[in-house]
């Protein structure tokens, strides 16, 4: 394979970005709090610390914040909903510390103002924020407003500790670092692939004939562009076959994450809402387009069904959300063909309305509940 010097300059699992799919729809999701604001009159502070804040941080249409904050107001919570994208546009904030009064902050949204002292649960679309929408500023300006602004919002964020957070900040950020959960997940007795990070390609084709050939390729960001590009340039989980070796150079110029191929059964997915479990079985292998990675979907082909896990891998995983200070979280895994169950990696931010669809699980309601509650249990606070 003839390799031009441009592309020899590429990291190596630039070979292995997905094809580009169309542009997502851009056209605004149901403004469900606008309605509610012209029937209803803005909210205003009430003195009752019952208010649910909705976070919002992808900055374009996010269907399962939609779908939350309707399965709130379904229910009759206060729930507010914050698109921090557009904080500079269509948002005020005001924070009072020191002096005699204790702490205050007042959050105005278009469709009401909230008191922070009044919220009593937060779900956090994080750990990061979308580039705010600076739109009447330009050049440097733009990058320094957004800068500030993270840094005022995530202060806010601070303020509200007392809250209870799906999920809090910190504990996302933690829950990121991939290599860290591969050694939390064995701690707590979960089985995990044989891995390689190098730089060195001549580590790497040793681990790749250690592994007889049974090797993939998976990146710790999945994007290889800028986020806030659409569409998103995705680099999923591929084999590394022997044609590939003579690319391996091309490892030097960023770290790779190697591991060895896990034979699949089924693939399981398994979210976690508070302390309750919901496991699901894909049978990826049903299909070519799947069958490295189901995230490449073949819906007409790949059966998904509810699964039960054996009790010891449950607390196993029910252990390691708790290490982590996560009130929910979605766990990939393997069901080998010999029945043993592999960890691959745990997503403290992860969709879960696909898997709700597919299989009929109900993790939304769930996870409205507790936000309502304001617990991981049936202890209200």
């Amino acid at each position: 394979m003839m390799t031009s010097m441009a592309e020899s300059n590429l990291p190596f699992p630039f070979l292995f970005i997905e094809p580009e799919e169309p542009p997502i729809d851009p056209t605004p999701s149901f403004d469900l709090m606008g309605m509610v604001a012209r029937i209803s009159g803005r909210a205003r502070p009430t003195g009752t610390r019952d208010k649910i804040l909705v976070l919002e941080t992808c900055g374009g249409r996010d269907i399962q914040a939609d779908e939350l904050v309707a399965e709130l107001a379904r229910r009759g919570a206060p729930v507010h909903y914050f698109h921090t994208a557009d904080f500079l546009r269509a948002c005020r904030l005001s924070l009072r510390l020191g002096g005699i009064e204790p702490t205050r902050g007042t959050l105005e949204l278009p469709t009401g103002d909230l008191a922070l002292d009044e919220v009593k649960s937060v779900w956090f679309r994080g750990p990061d924020l979308a580039p705010i929408d600076g739109a009447d500023l330009e050049g440097e300006a733009v990058h320094f407003a957004r800068r500030e602004t993270d840094a005022a919002l995530f202060g806010m964020f601070g303020l509200l500790r007392d809250a209870f957070w799906v999920n809090p900040p910190d504990a996302e950020r933690a829950a990121e670092e991939k290599l860290r959960q591969l050694k939390v997940a064995e701690s707590v007795g979960l089985r995990i692939p044989r891995t390689l990070v190098t730089n060195d390609p001549q580590a790497a084709r040793e681990f790749f004939a250690a592994c007889n050939g049974q090797m993939i390729l998976k990146t710790f960001r999945r994007v290889a562009g800028r986020r806030e590009e659409r569409p998103e340039r995705l680099i999923l989980t591929n084999r590394v076959l022997a044609e590939n070796l003579e690319q391996m150079d091309r490892v030097r110029h960023t770290p790779c994450l190697f591991q060895e191929y896990v034979p699949k059964d089924v693939e399981l997915r398994v979210t976690i809402v508070g302390r309750r479990v919901f496991a699901a079985e894909i049978h990826s292998q049903r299909s070519p387009i799947s069958r490295d990675d189901y995230r490449r979907y073949d819906f007409a082909n790949t059966p998904y069904y509810p699964h039960t896990l054996p009790a010891p891998i449950e607390n196993a995983l029910l252990k390691m959300q708790e290490g982590y200070g996560l009130s929910f979280a979605a766990i990939d895994m393997i069901r080998r063909p010999d029945g043993e169950h592999v960890f691959l990696e745990l997503n403290a931010n992860a969709q879960f309305l696909w898997i709700q669809d597919l299989t009929g699980l109900p993790i939304k309601q769930e996870l409205a509940e507790m936000l309502v509650r304001g617990a991981m249990d049936g202890e209200s606070v």
